[in-house]
This record gives structure tokens, sequence and C-alpha cells, in this order.
């Protein structure tokens, strides 16, 4: 081709020359006359560079397309930016955090092809390639790691609930302490798992909407006892001061006592005092201070890791602790237990059943009504709380009712549950509410039938999970 160019313009300088002899400097200044011959070789020799010209042009387009081919290949779309996502890119993880996402080194090969290895973190599931080659086995994209893998259960867990502190230097109730999840503290929820109070309603309960029971609930008022007429817990430091007390009984026993400590408002003058092992309390009923020190009418030694149901200080016979409303679960709103409830003279019935033990020492002579000592009441899961206008409170008060239920425990004017003297003075207004809602779900309880110590709260399938096992603490 360079040959041919080069004859072609040696032709035109001729030409030139020719013209200048006869005096003009361009073809249009003088016409002259060719020979036909010359014209023939000049249009032939213009041809052939044209056709060189354009055979050299497509030649060169037909090596350039793979080129371009390769360059989008590689990018995975125009502009050379691959289709996924770049490494200073978040994306959302499954626990609703942000995380950068895993890329997949397999989608972006070498200009050779050759797919490059697995990803260099252990952890990460590779993405299958886009275009896998026969020796890659692409693993699903989806699978979630171990660490992204989302917590169960949405329903609610008693390690929700706030926990008392470790460190107590004060004698204030029901100090916080903090567990992990699969365990309890014994100063917030005392007492095995197993136990009647920490045992959810069964999917095998039977409840009697016939029951003369029922309607006998609904006399007297309501109340939610805090203040008075309850149950003050407090926590003893090692630094606390020691006494020794005997009990109208005469039995004795050794304890400390926060010199802060107050027996609850009202004749009955309940107390309860953990120790600093956090694995014994003593629950005392009629409990005074004197200038000589304490004295109370009764005194039970309580084992908080056990069931809390071979004595207690109150009329059935087991632990006061069984279904008190505890400070932290009135601040949480999560009441994960039964309640202990109180009923009157006119409503309560001689004889006591499962899982009370005994009854007020007239009972056999001032009841009269048709509720035993140790009955158990609850909101059937018919009952749609929905449509029942409640507050919050009432909310957390009605899913306790309906998944834990409330047992008769104690003798009371009125028809009673009952919080931790603590709970109203550091929760005041949510106690007001829980007292309002009580008013309005008390009409919907009725009794259980086969409530029994071999068939807990009806048997089948629990209503809500098994609580974690309890430490002291």
């Amino acid at each position: 081709m360079a040959h041919a160019g080069n004859n072609f313009l040696n032709h035109h300088w001729r030409v030139g020359l020719k013209l200048r002899k006869h005096g003009a400097t361009s073809l249009d200044q003088r016409t002259i006359q060719l020979p036909p011959q010359f014209l023939r070789q000049s249009q032939a020799r213009a041809r052939a560079f044209l056709v060189l010209g354009f055979s050299a042009l497509l030649t060169f387009s037909a090596l350039s397309a793979p080129l371009a081919s390769a360059d989008v290949a590689r990018s995975g779309q125009p502009g050379g930016r691959s289709g996924s996502l770049q490494s200073d890119e978040v994306v959302v993880a499954t626990n609703g955090s942000l995380k950068k996402p895993k890329v997949n080194k397999n989608n972006r090969p070498s200009e050779t092809q050759t797919p490059l290895p697995q990803s260099e973190t252990p952890s990460e599931s590779p993405q299958p390639s886009q275009s896998p080659q026969p020796s890659q086995s692409p693993q699903p994209s989806q699978s979630p790691q171990p660490s992204q893998s989302p917590q169960p259960s949405q329903s609610p867990q008693p390690s929700q609930s706030p926990q008392p502190s470790q460190a107590t230097t004060t004698a204030t109730p029901s100090a916080a302490n903090t567990a992990s999840s699969s365990q309890r503290w014994s100063t917030l929820q005392p007492f095995a798992s197993a136990v009647f109070s920490n045992t959810s309603i069964g999917s095998g309960i039977i409840t009697d909407p016939r029951s003369v029971k029922n309607s006998t609930l609904k006399q007297v008022s309501t109340a939610l006892n805090s203040a008075r007429w309850s149950f003050p817990v407090y926590e003893a430091a090692e630094s606390d001061p020691i006494y020794t007390i005997t009990d109208d009984g005469g039995r004795t026993f050794t304890m400390r006592i926060p010199n802060t400590a107050t027996p609850a408002a009202g004749t009955d003058q309940h107390m309860s005092i953990t120790q600093p092992d956090r694995h014994t309390d003593y629950e005392m009923w009629g409990a005074s201070k004197t200038d000589r020190g304490w004295h109370a009418r009764y005194i039970v030694k309580t084992d908080l890791l056990g069931t809390g149901t071979l004595a207690g200080a109150r009329a059935s016979g087991i632990s006061h602790l069984h279904g008190l409303i505890r400070t932290e679960e009135v601040g949480a709103l999560h009441i994960p237990h039964t309640l202990a409830m109180g009923i009157d003279n006119t409503q309560l019935k001689s004889g006591p059943v499962w899982p009370a033990r005994l009854q007020d020492h007239d009972g056999a002579s001032a009841y009269s009504g048709t509720i035993p000592m140790g009955t158990m009441f609850v909101i059937p899961r018919t009952v749609n709380l929905d449509t029942l206008g409640l507050s919050t409170e009432g909310r957390a008060l009605a899913w306790t009712l309906q998944n834990y239920g409330a047992h008769v425990l104690l003798r009371s004017s009125t028809v009673a549950l009952y919080a931790e003297t603590e709970a109203e003075a550091k929760h005041p207004t949510k106690v007001a509410n829980l007292r309002s809602a009580w008013a309005t779900l008390r009409p919907y309880m009725q009794v259980v039938t086969n409530n029994t110590a071999d068939n807990v709260a009806g048997g089948g399938v629990p209503l809500a999970p098994a609580l974690p096992e309890v430490v002291a603490g």
C-alpha cells in the first residue's frame, strides 16, 4: 500500500512540473489536454489506493472489537464499574445493623477469566458466580453466618426485665442486679423454674365459666396493695448489723437486717430480709423494732433457690414471695409469674387446695364463701384484650393473668393483688394504672378446675417460654 501511494504522489508531482513549464500554477489556471492513457493510469492508481485504505480500516476495526468486549465483560456494565456492591458500600444486616457486604471475588474475573480463590475470611460464604466455571461449586449467598443470625423468641422473656444490682451497700428494697439471658436472680424472682408460681398456663387448662366461684370472686371491691398491707423486701449487706430474734413460737434466728428496714404498714406488719448470700431469706409476720432490737410474731427461713412451698409467713403456709409484683417488674411492665390474690371471709371456703398448705387459724369458722385457699383463676385466651380499652399498664397485667393467672394465697378485706412496698414509692403512676386495670379485668377471671401438683396450671404446652434457672444474686 505504501508503494502504491508513493507512485500516486510521484505522478501528481510530475503533472505539476508539466503545468509550470507551460506558465500555470494550478489546474484551474490553464486547460490542458492530457493523453487518454495518462488519465486511465491515474484513475486506476487512485482506485487501488482507496481500496487498500478501506481494507486497512476494516482490519483495524475487527482487531479492536474483542478488546472492547473483554473490557465490558470485566466491568459487568458499561463504564467499567462492577455491578456488585463495592467494599465501601453498606447494606442492612438481618439484625437491623449496618455491615459491609460480602463481596464475591469470583464475580470479578481477571482479563484471562481465571477464577480467583475463595474468600480470604473463612466465615464468609462465597456468592455464586454469574458465569460459574465447571470447577466451581457456588454456595448460596443468603445463608446467614452465626454472628448474623437473628435471635429467636419474640415472646417476652424474664431476662428482659431489669435485674437487681450485685452490689448492695444501702438498705433499699429489691436493689437491682444483672443476670445473663440464661439466668434469673434470686433477689428478683426467686424459686425453681418448675414451681407453680413460675410455671406458665398450659394448653390443657380447663376453666369453668359457669362456676359459682366466678360470681363469688366478683363480690366486694378490688385493690392493689403496695404502700400498705403488702410485703417490703430488703437485701442485707455484710456491713449491716446482726440480730438474734426469737419469735412468739420460741424459734430463734440470727440474721443481718439493714438499719433502714421498715415493716409494711397495717396490722400484719410483714417484712422480708434477704441475706448477703442471696440464697437465704427471712420472712416475718408481726415484725417490729424496739429499743432492744427486732421482734416478730412469726419467722420463716426460706431457701430462695428451692420451691418456697414448705413454709411461709402468710395464711396459705407458703412463701409470701410467691406472686409478689416486684418494683423492677412494675418499671418494666413485665410480670412473668403468677399473682398472689387475697379475698375476704365472705368469699373464702374452709379447706385449702394445692398449692396452699394451710389457711387462717380461724378459717373453719370465719370463712363463709365458695373459694378455697389456693384456688387458681385466669383470664381465658378467648378474651380479646384489644377490646377492653386497657392502658399500657393494663395490657401488661392482662398478659400476666392470661399467661400465668392468679392464686388465692391470703385473706383480705378486698379482692387484692400485691406489689412490694417500694413499687408504689418509685412508680406511683404505674401502680395507680395497674390498680385501675385490675378493677376492669377482675370480671373476666374464671376458675381453673384442673390445677394440681401433678398437672400444674392445666398441663400441656406452656403458653409462655420456661423461665431461666434461678441463681443466687
